[in-house]
């Protein structure tokens, strides 16, 4: 009888494994299919179990019924379960969170639309929700893209919450994958540095530096263990303009698109030929979302920023809305300034890119913010400095003068976005309307994470 039940479940693993084989060639599935795979194997599929055994069948229906039956029943399992996998891995990678009243995602133009409540900033169910609905399938940046310059080469990096590791393979290849063990899930590195291997800090497993598993300390006994399936989840990487993009699931916009006609609209300026200097951290006591409507305004800057509005012309402030992005500009009106060239007018352009990424762009340099969510109540915003020129000497002092004058607008910022933070956790506030005049970039963003939320995006994942 044993003989006859280790041949019905070879059959059965064989004939599984063949069936979803065509899932296991998508790039980012593969890793999810062949875990899936292997705690079916593992549950149904063990010669090692007796079925003279008292109570000891690997299948969960009684003994004779599977002598009379084991053609049927390996059957119907197998249909079922190629049919639930085939469903979880085509159905669309966006759908309706039904989290949500109805009303709150309704979407009217700006003269009749009001914000999003206040709930959206301090409840920590929706950070979870955007956590899992919308920050995987959206491009994170990742910092320069030539921050890793030799084979073995690796660093850690944060994409919005998800640990992920960038490392540059022995064919110069950078690659990026999830920055966990698949044993059970410990860190591959803690910080930057170089090996010819990588090695989980936690139980010492290593990885070559494609991602494929090597070696697997005191693991002899361990059956039915497929090397090949334990290898770590690689992370969609993509390079645009000298930086680095992450993305760790397919989501409705390619990088190319998300980014387009941005290079164009800032000609003759090349943010490629600026290069990496310094990085600072804020830690903001406000909803990430918060922050971004900030950004998203100059409504706010006669009355918060008086320094930067003496730079800025104010009445020729602009906003122009594009699909994934915003753009805010105005000359600079002050002809000996920080920012100024001394080459004629000069503009500063202030980009957002959905959902949490800002391009500041003046004279000789670039400023790339990211906004991360800490808790509902809390975010961190990176500052990254490039410079057209970054390792000459002058260039150590421009950017001192920088990060002084920054650290003032920030400063003003912070304290205000925490203002209003206290101000949204109030009995006294749920929604509020919108300048048509003035806030047209902070409409445009709640606008896409209302398409996100209810699904509008569908299948049609780049």
């Amino acid at each position: 009888m044993a003989v006859q039940c280790a041949a019905l479940h070879t059959y059965f693993d064989y004939s599984l494994l063949r069936r979803l084989a065509p899932f296991n060639s998508a790039p980012l599935r593969s890793g999810h299919a062949q875990d899936c795979v292997l705690r079916l194997r593992l549950r149904y599929a063990q010669p090692a179990l007796s079925m003279t055994d008292q109570n000891t069948s690997p299948f969960p229906i009684p003994y004779s019924i599977v002598l009379l039956f084991s053609c049927s029943v390996v059957q119907l399992f197998h249909c079922s379960i190629v049919t639930i996998f085939r469903y979880t891995l085509t159905t669309p990678f966006l759908k309706p969170v039904n989290s949500f009243n109805k009303t709150d995602l309704q979407i009217e133009p700006i003269e009749r639309a009001f914000t999003i409540p206040s709930a959206w900033y301090t409840d920590e169910k929706v950070l979870e929700i955007e956590k899992e609905h919308l920050f995987p399938f959206c491009w994170q940046y990742a910092g320069p893209a030539d921050v890793l310059p030799a084979a073995g080469d690796h660093k850690p990096v944060s994409a919005s919450g998800t640990p992920c590791l960038l490392v540059r393979d022995n064919d110069g290849a950078l690659k990026a994958f999830y920055n966990v063990c698949k044993h059970r899930g410990g860190p591959i590195a803690t910080c930057q540095g170089n090996s010819k291997m990588l090695k989980c800090q936690y139980h010492g497993w290593t990885y070559r530096l494609d991602g494929s598993l090597r070696g697997v300390p005191h693991f002899r006994h361990a059956e039915l263990f497929d090397k090949d399936a334990f290898g770590l989840t690689p992370v969609e990487l993509r390079h645009w303009e000298g930086m680095l993009f992450l993305r760790s699931e397919k989501g409705p916009a390619g990088l190319d698109e998300l980014l387009d006609g941005i290079t164009g609209r800032i000609s003759p300026v090349r943010l490629n030929d600026m290069g990496f200097k310094k990085r600072v951290f804020y830690d903001v006591k406000c909803n990430w979302k918060a922050y971004i409507d900030n950004y998203l305004e100059g409504y706010h800057i006669p009355h918060v920023h008086p320094e930067l509005c003496d730079l800025l012309s104010i009445q020729d402030y602009r906003t122009e809305l594009f699909p994934w992005y915003s753009l805010q500009y105005s000359p600079l009106r002050a002809k000996e300034s920080i920012y100024s060239s001394g080459g004629g007018e000069d503009q500063a352009w202030y980009y957002f890119i959905f959902p949490n990424m800002m391009l500041n762009i003046l004279p000789g340099r670039l400023q790339v913010n990211l906004v991360e969510p800490v808790t509902a109540s809390t975010c961190r915003v990176i500052f990254d400095y490039y410079y057209t020129n970054p390792d000459a000497p002058e260039t150590d002092n421009l950017l001192i003068s920088d990060m002084e004058y920054s650290e003032n607008v920030q400063q003003e910022d912070m304290d205000i976005c925490e203002q209003v933070q206290i101000g949204l956790q109030s009995r006294a506030y749920d929604k509020g309307r919108f300048s048509v005049e003035m806030e047209q970039g902070v409409y445009h963003f709640q606008k896409l994470l209302k398409q996100f939320f209810r699904g509008d995006f569908g299948n049609s994942g780049t």
